[in-house]
């Protein structure tokens, strides 16, 4: 069993694993600032696997993939792009989307996930609560220490489904 502190111990060692480089689409500079800071981030390793997870507006996918993928791109490992729907408010939409993310990636780099999808899970922790003895007892207050939900963009949510 783990020791009395593992918890910050545990944060600590995640903490270090954390890193922020701030990126602009409009700013290629920023773009490729990103490649070098990656870069730095895999000296002494023999590849440098790098995974993209795009929670964006639809609008923004295109370009933002054209920027990682010439800016951006890893020379020595692989490649993977998440791309977070909605994708798109429609069929006709989705397919513009898809045909927009094949210019620049393979279907083999491409990962599209519905973040809708966790909207079932949410709903039945009560349910996951009342029901299961054994896990029950796990969501009382005296047994989570913070939870945390944050939301912060300077676009809007506009467009989203």
């Amino acid at each position: 069993e783990k020791e009395k502190d593992w918890a910050s111990q545990d944060m600590q060692e995640f903490r270090k694993r954390m890193h922020f480089c701030p990126v602009s689409l409009s700013s290629e500079e920023t773009v490729v600032a990103l490649h070098k800071y990656l870069e730095e981030l895999a000296k002494g390793r023999a590849k440098d696997n790098r995974v993209f997870y795009l929670a964006l507006p639809s609008f923004l996918f295109g370009r933002t993939i054209a920027a990682l993928r010439t800016h951006c791109w890893s020379s020595t490992g692989f490649c993977r792009v998440i791309v977070e729907k909605p994708f798109g408010k429609n069929g006709k939409e989705a397919k513009e989307l898809s045909e927009s993310l094949t210019k620049h990636l393979s279907e083999s780099e491409t990962f599209r996930i519905d973040h809708y999808l966790a909207k079932t899970l949410v709903l039945n922790l009560l349910t996951l609560r009342f029901a299961n003895r054994e896990l029950g007892h796990l969501f009382h207050g005296h047994h989570i220490a913070n939870v945390r939900i944050t939301f912060k963009e300077a676009i809007g949510v506009q467009g989203r489904a």
